[in-house]
């Protein structure tokens, strides 16, 4: 929605090349790769996030890798910066969560902004979500949820844990945003309403 956002006030367009915007964090980011085929997950490039395709346990990613350390969106381009490029850009589909870490990185780019500071003002406080945001494990409101993970296979339900270690510290582009059920109506609404 941050790049919709920037589509719509025409300071990026959907035909762009994502490399002019990065090239000093991905040198190697294939020069074909478009803004729209990174929405798409129709870009072809390396993922940080293998573990998802072979319904492994995303928990896993972070277990050699304090999640303290991840708190930019620059912070995760050394996880996938030298993965090859699976395929052509636009030639096949693949869900790609560091595509996202890449379009937040073109938002900064672009804006001169933090891309939880722009995401913030632009999609959130614009949608009338006063209860959401970008925030750090570490700084949660009062009242916000703890998210848990499930038992491993064979455990009781009592075994259950927090996820906080097992997610980066920051929430950001990949997903994150703490949100609430009231502020994901008026989500909905200001997305339907143009």
């Amino acid at each position: 929605m941050a790049v919709g956002r920037l589509v719509a006030a025409g300071r990026l367009g959907l035909g762009d090349k994502a490399l002019p915007f990065v090239r000093e964090l991905l040198p190697g980011l294939d020069p074909r790769i478009e803004i729209g085929q990174l929405l798409a997950h129709t870009s072809g490039m390396g993922d940080y996030c293998h573990e998802e395709e072979e319904d492994a346990d995303y928990a896993e990613i972070w277990r050699d890798r304090p999640c303290y350390r991840y708190s930019e969106q620059s912070d995760f381009v050394p996880l996938f910066r030298d993965d090859p490029q699976a395929f052509a850009p636009g030639e096949s589909f693949r869900y790609n969560n560091a595509g996202f870490i890449v379009l937040a990185l073109v938002v900064e780019s672009a804006t001169g902004e933090r891309f939880a500071d722009f995401a913030s003002r632009e999609v959130l406080a614009a949608a009338g979500m006063r209860s959401s945001g970008y925030w750090r494990l570490d700084e949660l409101p009062f009242g916000c949820a703890t998210g848990y993970l499930d038992p491993p296979r064979g455990k009781a339900a009592a075994s259950r844990r927090a996820n906080f270690y097992s997610i980066p510290v920051a929430s950001g582009a990949d997903g994150g945003a703490f949100s609430c059920l009231a502020d994901l109506d008026s989500l909905w609404a200001a997305l339907l309403s143009g």
